[in-house]
């Protein structure tokens, strides 16, 4: 829920989990890889639109910047996208390892999420 974790991603065609090392999320992200499955739907998150209020998701955002940090690094865990498939499995896994919610669905049809600001568009 957007309102809840302020995060908002599209959700990707790949199944969740066919990228993800399980052993590491379980023991570095600190996620049940069953669990995030469930709650995403069964599907990954696709970093190609992303959508926040940084006010409701400071934690998350935090969580996501710190997974990117070990990414850059290349870090005792021999690099984290050695793990993952990218940065779009970290917006999902970061917001489910701070909040225990997925990040909100991206399911509105084209066009939706256009900002009308005062007046005729």
């Amino acid at each position: 829920d957007f309102a809840q974790t302020g995060i908002l991603v599209f959700r990707d065609v790949v199944k969740t989990g066919v990228f993800l090392d399980k052993s590491w999320v379980t023991h570095w992200v600190r996620v049940d890889l069953a669990a995030y499955s469930e709650a995403m739907g069964g599907q990954e998150a696709d970093s190609s639109g992303v959508f926040i209020r940084k006010r409701a998701a400071w934690k998350s955002l935090h969580a996501i910047v710190a997974l990117n940090v070990l990414a850059g690094r290349g870090s005792s865990l021999e690099g984290v996208y050695a793990h993952v498939l990218g940065d779009k499995d970290l917006w999902g896994l970061g917001v489910f390892a701070a909040s225990g919610q997925p990040p909100a669905a991206a399911t509105l049809p084209p066009g939706v999420l256009a900002v009308r600001r005062g007046g005729s568009s």
